[in-house]
C-alpha cells in the first residue's frame, strides 16, 4: 500500500514546526527553482507594493505584446514545416497573476492586452485562423465580459484602443456564442462611460 502523500499530510506536520522552522522551508523552497521564486516575488512583494505591482502589469503586458508578435502559426507548411502556434507563452503572465495576486484590476487588464494582442495576431499573422488561438481569446473574452459584469469599476482600466479592439473581436466571425452573450450583458456598458470607437 503506497503513503499517503497530499496536502493534509503535509499540512499536519507543518503545525509542528516552529517559525523558524517554517522560515526555512520556504527559503529552501525559495532556492529550489525559478518558478517557486517568481511565486513568492508575485506574492509577498508585488501583492503588498503598490509601485512593484504596477511594475509587474507593466511588464506582464510587455510580455503578453512579445510573445503574441513572435507567435507564428503555419498550418499548411508554406514556410518548409507546418507550424501551429503554441497558446501556452502568452497565457504564462495572466496564470501567474491570478494565481498570486488574484482576480483585480491588474488582472482584469492583463485578460484585455491578451484578447487585443491574440486578435491582432488571428487578422495579421495566420494563413489560417488557429482554432487553438482563437478558442483561448473566446475563453478570456468570456472570462473579462463576466468579470465586468460582476464589477463595472473594470471598465476603469480600459483605454480606448482595448475598448475599440474588442468591439471588433466581438463583431467578428471568430467571436464564439459564450463570448457573444456574455459580451450583449455589458455592450452598453462601453457607451455609457464615453468611450467610443
Amino acid at each position: 500500500m503506497p503513503l499517503k502523500q497530499n496536502w493534509s499530510v503535509v499540512k499536519k506536520e507543518l503545525q509542528y514546526c516552529s517559525e523558524k522552522d517554517l522560515l526555512g522551508i520556504i527559503q529552501e523552497m525559495y532556492q529550489l527553482n525559478k518558478t517557486n521564486k517568481e511565486y513568492l516575488h508575485l506574492k509577498l512583494l508585488a501583492g503588498n507594493n503598490t509601485e512593484q505591482k504596477q511594475h509587474l502589469i507593466k511588464d506582464s503586458i510587455g510580455t503578453i505584446q512579445k510573445k503574441w508578435n513572435n507567435a507564428y502559426h503555419d498550418p499548411y507548411g508554406y514556410g518548409g514545416e507546418t507550424v501551429k502556434v503554441k497558446i501556452t507563452p502568452m497565457k504564462e503572465p495572466l496564470i501567474a497573476y491570478k494565481k498570486a495576486i488574484g482576480v483585480d484590476y491588474g488582472y482584469f487588464l492583463l485578460l484585455a492586452e491578451y484578447i487585443c494582442c491574440g486578435y491582432k495576431f488571428l487578422k495579421n499573422n495566420c494563413a489560417e485562423p488557429s482554432d487553438t488561438a482563437t478558442n483561448s481569446i473566446n475563453v478570456m473574452a468570456k472570462d473579462l465580459f463576466e468579470l465586468l459584469l460582476s464589477d463595472q469599476s473594470y471598465i476603469n482600466v480600459l483605454d480606448k484602443k482595448h475598448v475599440s479592439s474588442l468591439k471588433d473581436f466581438m463583431d467578428d466571425y471568430e467571436a464564439s456564442d459564450e463570448a457573444i452573450l456574455a459580451y450583449k450583458k455589458i455592450k452598453d456598458l462601453f457607451y455609457s462611460i464615453g468611450i467610443s470607437k
